[in-house]
């Protein structure tokens, strides 16, 4: 398996989480209470633990710990799904905790690629952006930089919006060496 499309930070992979928090996360995403997580309950898990592609990642955690084919993740099948996602290199880092960096170098970054000056990131300019920042597949991680911050929904993040993205970037890995 490539890690390539997984974070770095100083090219070194972040730390995984333990199997109990993991645990947990997904146990947070059984929103009806039934012990058993859904097709949709993955999804939405997966896409809080910051997959590209929470639908296939839900499927594929199906098919990995569903040993009763009954297309839910129920207790006893809980740590099938867990070593899938740790198998996969899913990280602990909950939207919640995220702190900006102090010196605000990540914005300083982004605001450098407003290329025509109108305060407000492009998906293209967002793109470049990540590319000089390491990113491998820069235009997904612009195309997730714009769902994770543009709150109004325009199709740019402006100032208003840039502490989200700030937010999502470290969250994928992304930091500025010194």
């Amino acid at each position: 398996m490539v890690r390539a499309i997984f974070p770095t930070v100083n090219n070194k992979p972040l730390p995984g989480p333990t199997e109990d928090q993991l645990r947990n996360i997904f146990k947070k995403f059984d929103t009806n209470n039934d012990n058993m997580l859904s097709r949709e309950e993955l999804k939405k898990a997966f896409d809080y633990l910051g997959s590209l592609i929470p639908g296939f990642r839900a499927d594929r955690g199906l098919h990995h710990a569903d040993a009763n084919k009954d297309g839910y993740v129920n207790e006893r099948e809980m740590d099938e799904l867990v070593k899938y996602a740790v198998r996969v290199g899913f990280t602990v880092q909950p939207k919640c905790r995220i702190l900006l960096p102090p010196d605000n170098q990540l914005t300083n970054i982004f605001k450098k690629y407003d290329t025509n000056n109108d305060n407000k990131l492009s998906r293209e300019e967002l793109k470049r952006a990540f590319k000089s920042l390491g990113s491998i597949i820069p235009g997904i991680r612009a195309n997730r930089g714009l769902h994770h911050a543009d709150a109004n929904k325009d199709g740019f993040v402006d100032e208003g919006e840039m502490d989200e993205l700030v937010k999502y970037a470290v969250r994928a890995g992304f930091t500025v060496k010194a």
